[in-house]
């Protein structure tokens, strides 16, 4: 099997470029991985590439074999979602968009497409209800020549806000109809592959309790429990059809993870140990249990069944000292589809034939960065003031080794959450400001995601204070390495860290030369009130428990706020300053820049300002990626110049919102 070309054709339908550029633009950093995703259909008939160019989004459903034809090319007019084949000849996709901007209510609204690969037809899974939000599906089910789609969908507003819906779909007729409703704070039904209802979700005090029940309308109780902020997760059956699988799941970290007998009650062993970040892998076919997806320094799948973990080890052993991200894989395990990415690599695709001992390059993330412009990575040790051993991964300007670099400038990239993290692999934020000539340092703070609930607790009630000191600490002991300047240093982020870029100027000081803050929250008080007013349940919804646990205060009009928010402390404030922010995000509003930059103002310090139209939280799109590189460089260049950005000290976010006092 050959498949030359198969990547050329696609990259040349969207005038994706091939060639690599001696020096890579920022540019280059800013845009969307050329190839955002690949997915091979069950049977591997067909692949489903995900491919951008600029702002521009297609999804590409090819022949996998022969001559490699595409089927169909699909133009994404919103933000993209993801696929999730249902069968060789169906196809479901995910987009993704903000409604009511412009007033309190503002959310994001998902929409489900489906693409007939037989005959070419893609078209919308309308559920004629403007208050639905649709979910990918949950189970495909092949019965009597027919294929079904089973998904839920919930009410995001309206009189039934807060309740579930399960629908079924016939995938050739488009038939949707409602098979179950649930009432408010009860769904997430689980499906058998015969499509009954094993079990239910009952969540109780806006999530701080839940029940796990028996079937449809038993209220036999299989499990229950209480959190601090949110309580528990039904993750779907066991290692066997009688059982299922569930965890405490606090905001989103999963912990006790058991197995629990439908017909018995009875609870099995922890499943895995705490202390890494896990989410169990289900086969397609059976929904049973088939492996573990770990988190943590080192990422990593691990299969339960020992053939098909050592096929798993097979597929890894074809790219030593890389790492290996499973994408997708044949329901016979034969046909792998993985990402691969390393210390001098920006991430590239391949499918991996088991059977014909062949992996077979798809294409490059990045075609503009080459092998030689990535700057290594990896995991640096050390210690916080306390004693806590921690990590961070520190990312060096391209052609520098942890050998020879020496007194380096160097940028300090606390990342988003707090319960975010970063990943050993190829970050194009934290590679763009290498490229600049910069050591890029991103801790792992106490709270951070990934390495466990007890590691996230640990940072709880510790804004700007030790998960602020990890950070600083980071930065320290990478300069007692002599690796970095002391004195060449700014701080720069993005939501959470965008807060701790603001607090290291403001609850610290004399760390760094300048500080560049991306949609954060800088007002603890006022961001609570605004998640209070627009959450249900208000200030018992689980998105104000967190808060509350996480910022250590008593709630939204607790006075303890002020000491650990940058905006109350913007007199103290000695170094330039650059605030970003999206004018469509919906995790943390505009108001929260609009607090700090007027607090600046009255206390008479000088700041940049840059506003990016239509963008969300998430940084999203292309255009405004590469406008807040192109800002924050300059920026950058003008406050803490390297040898390499001379060139950017004038860079300006061409069409963005910039105003300076």
């Amino acid at each position: 099997m050959r498949l030359s070309g198969f990547l050329a054709a696609g990259a040349a339908a969207l005038g994706l470029a091939t060639a690599a550029q001696a020096t890579p633009p920022i540019e280059a950093y800013g845009a969307l991985p050329a190839i955002q995703g690949m997915s091979i259909s069950p049977g591997g008939k067909f692949v489903a590439v995900t491919l951008n160019k600029g702002d521009q989004t297609v999804v590409a459903v090819r022949k996998l074999d022969g001559d490699h034809a595409v089927v169909k090319s699909i133009q994404i007019h919103d933000r993209f979602g993801g696929v999730i084949w249902a069968d060789d000849d169906h196809l479901f996709l995910s987009t993704h968009r903000t409604l009511d901007a412009s007033t309190a209510n503002i959310h994001e609204y998902g929409m489900l497409f489906i693409l007939n690969t037989k005959t070419g037809v893609e078209k919308q899974v309308d559920v004629d209800d403007q208050y639905l939000s649709l979910r990918p599906p949950q189970l495909m089910q092949h019965k009597n020549g027919r294929a079904y789609g089973y998904f839920q969908a919930n009410y995001y507003d309206g009189p039934n806000k807060g309740q579930g819906i399960l629908f079924r779909e016939d995938l050739d007729s488009e038939q949707l109809i409602q098979i179950a409703h649930s009432g408010a704070g009860e769904g997430e039904f689980l499906l058998s592959p015969d499509a009954e209802i094993k079990a239910r979700v009952r969540r109780l005090d806006y999530d701080k309790k839940w029940v796990v029940l028996k079937g449809q309308h038993d209220d036999t109780v299989l499990a229950k429990g209480e959190g601090e902020v949110t309580a528990g997760s039904l993750l779907g059956f066991g290692r066997t059809s009688d059982t299922i699988l569930v965890g405490e799941d606090e905001n989103g970290t999963l912990a006790n993870i058991h197995e629990i007998s439908i017909d018995t009650g009875r609870i099995g062993p922890k499943l895995v140990e705490d202390g890494e970040d896990v989410s169990p892998i289900h086969d397609r076919r059976t929904s049973l249990l088939i492996g573990i997806a770990v988190q943590g320094y080192t990422e990593d799948v691990v299969f339960l069944d020992q053939d098909l973990d050592r096929k798993w080890q097979s597929v890894k052993a074809a790219f030593p000292g890389n790492k290996v991200n499973l994408a997708s894989t044949t329901e016979d395990r034969n046909r792998w589809i993985v990402q691969v990415e390393g210390p001098h690599d920006s991430g590239h695709y391949f499918l991996v034939d088991l059977a014909n001992r062949q992996a077979i390059p798809l294409g490059a993330q990045y075609p503009d960065i080459k092998n030689e412009d990535v700057g290594a990575f990896s995991w640096f040790d050390y210690k916080a003031q306390d004693g806590t051993p921690l990590k961070a991964l520190v990312t060096l300007p391209p052609g520098f080794t942890m050998a020879t670099a020496h007194n380096l400038p160097a940028v300090v990239l606390p990342h988003g959450g707090p319960q975010g993290r970063d990943y050993y692999g190829f970050d194009w934020w934290g590679q763009a400001l290498a490229s600049r000539g910069y050591v890029v340092i991103q801790p792992e703070f106490r709270g951070s995601g990934g390495f466990g609930q007890a590691f996230e607790r640990a940072g709880w009630g510790q804004w700007g204070k030790l998960m602020q000191s990890d950070v600083s600490d980071a930065f320290k002991a990478v300069a007692a390495k002599g690796i970095v300047d002391r004195n060449r240093a700014c701080i720069v982020g993005w939501s959470y860290g965008g807060y701790a870029t603001m607090a290291g100027v403001t609850l610290e000081q004399g760390l760094y030369r300048c500080a560049a803050a991306g949609a954060g929250v800088y007002d603890v008080n006022a961001m609570m009130i605004w998640d209070r007013d627009r959450s249900m349940g208000g200030a018992l919804s689980p998105t104000i428990r967190y808060w509350k646990a996480s910022m250590g205060l008593n709630g939204e009009n607790d006075p303890k706020g002020a000491a650990v928010s940058p905006a109350r402390q913007a007199d103290r404030i000695t170094v330039p300053v650059m605030l970003i922010h999206g004018r469509e995000d919906t995790t943390v509003p505009l108001e929260q820049s609009e607090i700090m930059r007027a607090a600046m103002q009255r206390a008479g310090k000088p700041y940049e300002y840059v506003i990016l139209e239509k963008e969300t939280h998430h940084i999203e799109s292309a255009s405004t990626r590469t406008k807040m590189l192109q800002a924050m460089t300059g920026f950058l260049a003008r406050n803490n110049p390297t040898d390499r950005n001379a060139g950017e000290v004038n860079t300006k976010a061409s069409g963005a919102t910039n105003s300076s006092r």
